[in-house]
């Protein structure tokens, strides 16, 4: 997988959740996984068709997601609602476009699906059965796993 399309995601990231208000964003470890398989409380996954094809999503901790939905509302909140649940899409949205922008500036062409948020404590599933590259995101409110299944 190049990181020419990577890379893109995790600028919007950063470029996002700054401009959110995040203190401060960087770049964790890197790992190759042969699925593209999850096992965080709360995960947002986006398809993405065109010049590039698979799925990306962001995966987190039910404190990282309260954290992460606290600042997209700008207010506290303690539990993950159907109001918080659609911030989390919302946010995965955000980035997603951001990423897309800066592609299509490059000329690629590519389309996404409407967000799909996934909840559950506990939960492991396989999105899917492509190479996947894994990316943890450091914010003040935890990590985010971002998982690449992408096939060119």
């Amino acid at each position: 997988m190049d990181v020419k399309y990577i890379n893109p995601f995790l600028s919007a990231i950063e470029k996002v959740l700054t401009e959110l208000g995040a203190k401060w964003v960087k770049k964790g470890k890197i790992r190759a996984k042969k699925d593209m398989t999850i096992d965080k409380d709360v995960t947002t996954f986006v398809g993405i068709v065109g010049s590039v094809c698979g799925n990306v999503s962001y995966s987190f901790s039910s404190k990282t997601a309260i954290g992460l939905v606290s600042l997209l509302m700008e207010m506290e909140i303690d539990i993950i609602d159907e109001i918080a649940r659609s911030a989390i899409g919302e946010l995965s949205n955000m980035v997603t476009g951001n990423a897309l922008s800066i592609l299509a500036s490059r000329g690629e062409t590519i389309e996404i699906t409407t967000p799909i948020v996934v909840m559950g404590e506990d939960m492991y599933f396989v999105l899917g059965s492509v190479d996947t590259i894994m990316v943890d995101i450091e914010t003040q409110f935890g990590f985010i796993e971002v998982n690449f299944g992408l096939e060119v």
